[in-house]
């Protein structure tokens, strides 16, 4: 499992990719389209076409992980971020995106604090 304490960034791409591509295609492509490195204990994460799918690939130690999540219902798709290259999120937008949630939107709720009754 992913400890996002010992994790560098959480790099998102925009493009997405053949899901018929490996580790080693998807850390060539961090390496050679976007001039990162592959091997730094970072997350790079990617989306399909439809965008009901995503893999995460990430090196420990001596290796490489990839985490595949497709969505079962057919309707769902992730809200993917719109933008031009690479971007670094954080944990929580990590989440947000996991759960649904529009990591781009403008506006979120606030903390409301109330006294006890």
């Amino acid at each position: 499992m992913i400890d996002l304490n010992n994790i560098n960034k959480i790099f998102i791409f925009p493009i997405p990719v053949d899901f018929r591509k490996s580790i080693l295609t998807l850390s060539a492509i961090v390496k050679n389209d976007f001039d990162l490195n592959p091997f730094d204990n970072s997350l790079y994460i990617f989306t399909n076409k439809k965008k009901n799918a995503l893999k995460v690939i990430h090196y420990e130690f001596n290796g490489f992980w990839m985490y595949h999540k497709k969505l079962t219902d057919k309707k769902d798709k992730f809200k993917w971020p719109k933008f031009d290259s690479e971007t670094i999120i954080s944990a929580k937008a990590l989440q947000y995106l996991l759960d649904g949630i529009d990591i781009q939107a403008k506006k979120i709720f606030k903390e409301k604090k109330y006294n006890k009754l």
